[in-house]
């Protein structure tokens, strides 16, 4: 069902891989990646208040699910809901301080409050827990292009290009 549900989420048939993801969730309730899945969905369709209901029941069972506490993080900043999007990052990082994700999108969340100088040093801390995939994520992401020309951003992106390849 959760590949079904990955299937039609690829083709945007959002409806589609809802159903296969609630289905999903029938035969195990417990099953963290059709949740996150499900919430990732949502946010996708722009409906950032069901993302953040889906993150806050998973929580409410498993409250140190670190990479559940980063997807309500992301969800907070979309919201532009900067103050509680940073501490469900900070808590994801308090229970596991290598979690490069909740490292990264955190600095996002920065750049969209424009604290640049807090945003660059959260990413340098980032890159260095998981280079290769967060290196691709920010040449791209948008969540960064406030920062994109940034001068400091653009040297940080070329050493780990030059370190990273």
């Amino acid at each position: 069902m959760v590949g079904r549900g990955i299937a039609y989420s690829s083709l945007k048939e959002y409806k589609q891989a809802i159903d296969s993801y609630n289905q999903a969730l029938k035969i195990n309730p417990n099953y963290y990646k059709a949740w996150n899945n499900l919430a990732t969905v949502f946010i996708r369709m722009e409906q950032y208040n069901q993302a953040l209901n889906i993150c806050d029941q998973r929580l409410q069972i498993n409250p140190e699910d670190t990479k559940l506490l980063d997807s309500r993080g992301v969800i907070l900043c979309y919201l532009e809901r900067y103050s509680e999007a940073i501490a469900a990052f900070d808590k994801a990082i308090q229970l596991e301080p290598d979690h490069a994700s909740a490292w990264y999108n955190k600095a996002c969340c920065y750049v969209q409050q424009n604290e640049v100088d807090q945003a660059l040093e959260l990413l340098k801390y980032a890159f260095q827990l998981e280079p290769q995939r967060l290196r691709k994520e920010a040449q791209v992401d948008p969540s960064l292009d406030k920062i994109r020309d940034n001068q400091q951003f653009q040297q940080l992106l070329t050493i780990i290009n030059k370190n990273h390849r």
